[in-house]
């Protein structure tokens, strides 16, 4: 399997990104999941998530490097669980 057939996913099929988006209210920050389709995925990523799981460091690595800093705490977590 690829690393894109492994993401979380929802009924509805989108890949969720536990605690990605973050609002503010009453000066609170809560932090609640977000949405994007494969295609968001892959237009960001490109090949890179078309890697076969488990993935090697080499690949980690250079998913971390093309990721902005929410990208990051998912692969991160994604990794640690064992997703990728």
């Amino acid at each position: 399997m690829t690393i894109l057939e492994v993401l979380p996913r929802n009924d509805e099929g989108f890949i969720v990104l536990a605690g990605a988006a973050v609002i503010q209210r009453g000066g609170e920050e809560m932090r609640i999941d977000a949405y994007t389709t494969d295609e968001a995925v892959i237009a960001l990523f490109g090949d890179l998530v078309e890697s076969q799981v488990p993935i090697t460091q080499e690949q980690y690595d250079a998913l971390i490097d093309a990721s902005s800093a929410m990208w990051k705490e998912q692969w991160q977590r994604w990794r640690g669980e064992g997703v990728i």
